[in-house]
C-alpha cells in the first residue's frame, strides 16, 4: 500500500498483511497496463476477480483492502467504481459465471452495488434539492 510495506526479500507470510492488495491501486495498475498497450496476458485474471467478489459486502459497497479476511475501508461508493472497473477491464461484458483457466468465478452482485450507491447519493443530494426548490 505504500513503501514503507516493502518488506523485499524479508516478506513472508506473517507480515504478508501489512501489504494487501487495494482496489483503487487495482484499478489503475490495470488502467495504466491498457494504456500503455498491454493485453493484460500476465495478469492473475481469476485470482483477482475471486479477491475483488471478497471485496463487497453484504449491503453493496466495496472496501478498499482484505486484511485476515475482513473489509478494510470505508463506505466510499469510489471503492465501488474502481472495483466495477477492475471487473470490467477483466471480465469484459461477460454477465454472470464466468470460466478462466478451468476455473469458474462468480460476478460482482450489480443490483446491490447500484441500490447502496442510490441509497448514498440520495442521502447526499436531498439537501442540495431541498435548496434548489426552495430558491
Amino acid at each position: 500500500m505504500w513503501p514503507g510495506t516493502d518488506f523485499d526479500h524479508l516478506a513472508n507470510d506473517t507480515n504478508a498483511r501489512w501489504d494487501p492488495a487495494n482496489v483503487p491501486g487495482t484499478y489503475f495498475a490495470l488502467a495504466a497496463l491498457l494504456a500503455l498497450g498491454d493485453d493484460l496476458s500476465r495478469v492473475q485474471r481469476w485470482q483477482t476477480l475471486q479477491w475483488l467478489q471478497k471485496m463487497q459486502r453484504p449491503n453493496g459497497s466495496f472496501g478498499e483492502t482484505l486484511v485476515d479476511g475482513h473489509i478494510e475501508g470505508g463506505n466510499d461508493p469510489r471503492f465501488g467504481y474502481c472495483a466495477t472497473g477492475v471487473r470490467f477491464m477483466l471480465r469484459g461484458v461477460t454477465n454472470g459465471t464466468l470460466i478462466i483457466d478451468g476455473q469458474t468465478v462468480k460476478d460482482i452482485d450489480y443490483d446491490t452495488f447500484v441500490r447502496c450507491v442510490k441509497a448514498a447519493e440520495v442521502g447526499t443530494l436531498a439537501p442540495i434539492s431541498q435548496f434548489l426548490l426552495s430558491s
